[in-house]
């Protein structure tokens, strides 16, 4: 594998649950660990997701892993675990638009990119092991024991999702415990 792969398939992401974790997210890349730190193997994925931000039933799903901001999974075999119930998605009617729009787009975007190849990886995975951009307030997750997490790289959605929701999507990783953390800032 690259140290970076675009448009992994749902397979390639997710340990298990594939046709439920195809509705709600949409894979943007795997990244080899060790392109951050040598001391690291395996692999971590971007993954890009539109929740309705204003259906309120949505909450009781929410916890410390997964928000309204953050996404978190535990990494198995190099794969993800959501670390929340599906319910996390509950949607309002007027929002199934938005979700068509962005998995419309997402479509098109990957089957550009299986045929043409058109994106530069370093134009859109950006700061790969350097330092978050942040679009607002500075929210570097920590783990349990107050350790800052591993900062892998961030995204702008918008080059991969045009829904009209975009974000700038942050990745992170926790070595002690194995888990991908992803925060998600409006602009």
């Amino acid at each position: 594998m690259t140290s970076v792969k675009l448009f992994p398939t749902i397979e390639e992401v997710f340990v298990d649950n594939f046709e439920q974790n195809n509705k709600h997210f949409m894979p943007i890349a795997t990244i080899d660990l060790s392109l951050i730190d040598k001391s690291l193997s395996g692999q971590i994925h971007l993954v890009y997701y539109n929740n309705d931000p204003y259906c309120q039933e949505t909450a009781e799903f929410s916890n410390e892993y997964c928000d309204d901001y953050k996404a978190s999974f535990d990494i198995i075999d190099n794969k993800y675990l959501f670390k929340a119930d599906f319910g996390f998605f509950k949607t309002n009617e007027d929002w199934v638009e938005w979700l068509e729009k962005g998995r419309k787009s997402y479509e098109e975007n990957l089957n550009a990119y299986r045929t043409e190849k058109h994106l530069d990886i370093s134009g859109v995975i950006k700061n790969i092991g350097e330092h978050p951009d942040w679009l607002q307030d500075d929210e570097w997750p920590k783990n349990q024991h107050g350790e800052k997490l591993t900062f892998i790289c961030q995204v702008w959605s918008g080059d991969f999702v045009i829904d009209y929701c975009e974000e700038e999507i942050f990745l992170f990783y926790d070595k002690t415990n194995k888990i991908a953390v992803q925060i998600h800032q409006v602009d």
